[in-house]
């Protein structure tokens, strides 16, 4: 059948491999389990011509696969690729990496029912309401009426009442649970859109003549309004980050190894646990352990930062045993890993919108690193057919 390219291209060019490998390639691609990509090849991008390349060297082991891999690298139609539904599996191979795609796959069985869980409103008389189920259009405090629906909740000042220096703050707290994303407008006009298993401690009133702080943690996506005379500062673990009227996204959960700080729009500074301050600019990000920095503030692409707020799945070169946190965050589930080194598999994803975790656990699968279990509302990752 042979390879139809457009405009006659080459299967490989001179940089990426010796022409001879072309031979070779053409005849896997005849065999039977790879004709659907046969089938594909005409119509396919150059990034996904290159994925299927990449398939080819891995399954038949090409001594010439590093090659490959620094050739793409150089590529700029690699930089800002956007593969939908797809992953992008990094193994160690010396000193070089190479990429992996799987196949898209279909809509597996449900194994995990979704558990609707309710978005928790601590208030400062220690009430508790469920926020996502319950309105309470009648809650008013210090002259601001607080309203809710299903995805958002508000603070509306109304009246003339200002709490005075003597006044004591009266703190709200926001609880939302794994498998949920909601918002908060607080009273000053700033917006939070906080992440799966996330909590934001904050007055329903900020005083004058005074910063507005706040308390996060977990994942929260933030909208500033901007106050010169009145800086905000948000207290999260690892990190503090004092804002000028900004667009930024900071990741701190308190049982992760490092927090991250993602600036949008605007400037602020960021200061770890020793005092130390770094200054971001705009589509900077920043990473902080326990102790102290860990990076110097370097460009990244805010799309993918905070794409979670769309219920995106977005990995950047990251272990699996990370992952596998947003992953339990995200689907209500717990993760254990059978095998030590299935957690150090590094994985770059990109992907549209999955409802359910068993479309992301198949297409781990299909990578043949990774195999899984599951009982009740606990995944076993094992390693995969490939180690076996």
């Amino acid at each position: 059948m042979g390879i139809k390219n457009k405009k006659d291209e080459k299967v490989f060019d001179s940089n990426e491999l010796p022409e001879e490998e072309k031979r070779l390639f053409e005849a896997w691609l005849e065999e039977k389990d790879h004709r659907a990509l046969l089938s594909q090849w005409s119509e396919s991008s150059s990034i996904q011509r290159d994925l299927i390349k990449l398939r080819f060297l891995k399954e038949r082991k090409r001594h010439n696969l590093k090659r490959f891999v620094h050739a793409i690298h150089r590529k700029q139609r690699w930089r800002n690729a956007s593969i939908a539904a797809s992953f992008l599996l990094l193994l160690g191979l010396g000193t070089g990496l190479f990429y992996f795609i799987t196949p898209r796959v279909d809509e597996p069985v449900v194994l995990i029912p979704e558990v609707d869980h309710p978005v928790m409103l601590r208030t400062a008389s220690r009430i508790e309401f469920l926020a996502n189920h319950q309105p309470i259009n009648s809650l008013e405090q210090q002259g601001v009426r607080i309203y809710t629906s299903e995805e958002k909740i508000s603070y509306s000042k109304e009246g003339n009442y200002l709490p005075s220096i003597n006044d004591s703050l009266l703190y709200n707290e926001l609880i939302v649970p794994r498998g949920k994303i909601y918002d908060v407008e607080l009273a000053d006009g700033t917006t939070v859109r906080l992440n799966s298993e996330s909590r934001l401690r904050y007055p329903i009133l900020f005083k004058e003549n005074s910063p507005r702080e706040v308390f996060l943690q977990g994942e929260g996506y933030f909208r500033v309004q901007a106050d010169a005379e009145h800086p905000f500062i948000v207290h999260s673990p690892r990190v503090k980050t004092f804002v000028y009227g900004t667009i930024f996204n900071i990741k701190a959960y308190p049982k992760d190894s490092y927090s991250n700080v993602t600036l949008i729009e605007g400037k602020l500074k960021v200061t770890d646990a020793k005092g130390l301050d770094q200054l971001l600019h705009p589509k900077q990000e920043i990473n902080c352990n326990n102790d102290t920095f860990v990076s110097v503030p370097e460009e990244t692409n805010v799309e993918d930062i905070i794409s979670w707020s769309e219920g995106k799945l977005y990995f950047n070169n990251r272990k699996l045993s990370d992952i596998a946190k947003d992953l339990e965050r995200k689907y209500d589930i717990k993760i254990v890993f059978n095998s030590p080194a299935t957690k150090q598999l590094i994985f770059y994803s990109k992907t549209q919108k999955f409802n359910q975790i068993e479309s992301i656990l198949e297409l781990l699968k299909l990578t043949g690193e990774v195999d899984y279990q599951i009982k009740g509302r606990t995944v076993y990752l094992n390693e995969g057919n490939e180690n076996n």
